[in-house]
């Protein structure tokens, strides 16, 4: 139940989202931020190399790429390279 109460919450305003980046795309500068942390490969890590980076990108964003991906994808078959 708690799965589908935040389906119907986050899956308006997510679309809502999406729909306005398509309008109005420099608003995704907002969004474009992603954190970097570092996590211990081991206990009691003390030398860069025992650390592993991953990344934390924001949600929204993640799902525009893919969207946009998407939407790209449908296209690409009709685009010519000048470059060949």
């Amino acid at each position: 139940m708690l799965c589908s109460i935040k389906v119907n919450v986050m899956g308006p305003s997510l679309c809502s989202l999406i729909k306005g980046l398509w309008n109005k795309p420099y608003g995704i500068r907002v969004l474009n931020k992603t954190l970097v942390c570092l996590i211990p490969k081991e206990e009691d890590a003390s030398q860069l190399n025992q650390f592993r980076p991953i990344s934390l990108c924001n949600v929204s964003y993640t799902a525009f790429a893919k969207v946009l991906a998407t939407k790209l994808r449908l296209v690409m078959d009709k685009i010519e390279s000048n470059s060949m």
